[in-house]
């Protein structure tokens, strides 16, 4: 008698079938991501600062991808910059230029801070920034935040003209910037544009306290002070342009002595400089009042402001020896008087000399 072939049970092809799409490494990969192409963070929260010579943007630093993953080999960053009229659109299109390379270099780690100056501003322009974290070619990250701001050289600090105290009341005045910090002079059509902050602290603390903000006056009286108090006032000018708000470099500080009563001091007149071979001789005119003396200026390429003589000068005359770097330098003269607590008169014209 002939055998006969069972087929098998259709279940059986059915469980096999199963199987076979559940097998690792017989279905379709998705394509892995190259080294180095996962994109990092974009820079964190740009910012500008406006400087007599332009803008220094700053940023922090990210350390780790889009995906969560700790960054590595991070090359640097661009920076990408666009120009417009003052009046520009906002909310249009712009067109950047091709970015400029500020490459990373140290170890990276949280909580660093990276920053660029840009010395190529116009008076009156509009300008716009945003920057970009880069791995490497094909590993950028996405656009910061965008920065706009229109650009105009600061205002110098304000002149001191006094302080009194006196029935439980502080009452200051001073007067206007006369000069932005390129040079120019504060016209009246300027003048218009200018408010302060007002600030005062307590003359054994640091922080300072807001008093005042967008205030338009050259008077202030502050009542809210305690009769067994020293304080301190700092006066900051805000030019406003167009729509941005342009702070001094420089705040006039001025102090108030419990139970003080205080007359204005003279301004120093027809401040001179005239280089010699071993140094620089400044001369200029003042009367000084009993207890008082003058304070020499200077404020080198970098901005930084020192004082060159360590106690008040009784004549009007003094030679600066130090063996200066080249450079533009800026010297003024200023009257205070004697005391724990000197308090100081306003500032003499500025006079600016190039260093060879």
């Amino acid at each position: 008698m002939a055998g006969r072939v069972l087929a098998p049970p259709v279940r059986i092809y059915v469980l096999i079938a199963l199987l076979l799409a559940v097998t690792p490494g017989c279905g379709r990969k998705s394509p892995p991501v190259p080294p180095g192409t996962l994109k990092p963070m974009p820079p964190k929260d740009v910012k500008y600062t406006i400087t007599k010579d332009g803008v220094v943007l700053s940023w922090g630093v990210p350390v780790k991808n889009v995906d969560g993953s700790p960054i590595v080999g991070l090359k640097g960053f661009e920076v990408f910059k666009a120009f417009g009229a003052d009046n520009s659109c906002l909310e249009c299109p712009r067109r950047f230029k091709n970015p400029v390379w500020i490459p990373f270099k140290g170890k990276l780690k949280r909580g660093i801070t990276m920053a660029y100056e840009d010395r190529t501003l116009v008076r009156g322009g509009r300008y716009f920034y945003k920057v970009r974290t880069v791995k490497g070619l094909f590993s950028k990250s996405e656009f910061s935040n965008e920065v706009s701001f229109s650009w105009h050289p600061p205002p110098s600090v304000p002149i001191a003209i006094g302080v009194d105290r006196k029935d439980g009341v502080v009452e200051i005045k001073w007067r206007p910037p006369v000069y932005f910090e390129d040079g120019t002079l504060v016209g009246q059509k300027e003048l218009s544009r200018l408010v302060y902050k007002i600030f005062r602290r307590r003359i054994n603390e640091k922080n300072w306290r807001l008093l005042e903000e967008d205030y338009k006056s050259t008077h202030f009286i502050d009542r809210n002070v305690s009769s067994n108090e020293d304080y301190v006032y700092k006066i900051e000018p805000i030019f406003k342009f167009g729509q941005t708000p342009i702070p001094g470099l420089e705040s006039l500080e001025m102090i108030a002595l419990e139970e003080q009563s205080k007359g204005e001091i003279a301004v120093p007149e027809e401040l001179v400089a005239v280089p010699r071979k071993d140094g620089i001789e400044l001369h200029w005119e003042a009367k000084l009042g009993e207890g008082q003396g003058f304070r020499v200026y200077r404020r080198g390429p970098k901005g930084l402001v020192e004082v060159l003589n360590r106690e008040p000068l009784r004549y009007n005359q003094f030679k600066d020896t130090t063996k200066l770097p080249k450079g533009t330098y800026t010297y003024w003269v200023t009257i205070v008087s004697s005391g724990p607590h000197p308090i100081e008169g306003p500032p003499s014209n500025r006079v600016k000399l190039e260093v060879d």
